[in-house]
């Protein structure tokens, strides 16, 4: 797992600034921040001694998501990279998912700092009851997190072997504002 000690772990947070330490007991310590309630975290490895460098980011798992939660205008950051490229992609987006809660969808792409704004992209999603979802384009499913309001997800395109044709791998964080 992402600790060596398993579930081992210690959590200190400083309620003032929202940092946070997470030591598995064994000296595996990880640093970041949480939002105040404890819903929402990001931690950061940079200690190359066990050679990786990680990030990871977390929401509080809830038993009551469900398809619902996906709709709404989200920000976007995405990191890619082309894969035979090698070309590495920083942008934001702007989209407008409009859902009925079923699993299917349409996304508008307001505004995006690399393109221009396309509208009636199909997608089809699974918002699963522990706060993990998938979305799928016609080029990829991508897999992910979502916080238990919809508010924020994560999603991660880990590999360009087919089925997935988009030859990309990336790293969206979604916030709904």
């Amino acid at each position: 797992g992402y600790f060596a000690g398993g579930d081992n772990l210690t959590f200190t947070q400083n309620p003032v600034d929202c940092t946070i330490t997470v030591n598995d007991g064994i000296g595996d310590v990880k640093h970041g921040l949480a939002t105040a309630d404890g819903s929402m975290y990001v931690l950061i490895d940079t200690d190359n001694t066990n050679v990786l460098l990680s990030l990871a980011i977390g929401v509080r798992k809830s038993n009551t998501n469900d398809n619902t939660l996906f709709s709404g205008i989200y920000r976007l950051g995405v990191f890619a990279e082309e894969t035979q490229l090698a070309t590495k992609t920083i942008f934001s987006r702007e989209v407008k998912i409009s859902s009925a809660g079923d699993g299917t969808a349409t996304a508008d792409v307001i505004r995006d700092s690399l393109s221009p704004p396309a509208s009636g992209i199909p997608l089809t999603y699974v918002v699963n009851g522990d706060g993990t979802f998938s979305v799928t384009t016609d080029t990829a499913t991508d897999y992910g997190i979502v916080s238990a309001t919809g508010d924020f997800f994560m999603l991660v395109d880990a590999t360009n072997n087919p089925p997935d044709t988009d030859d990309s791998i990336m790293l969206v964080a979604g916030i709904r504002p």
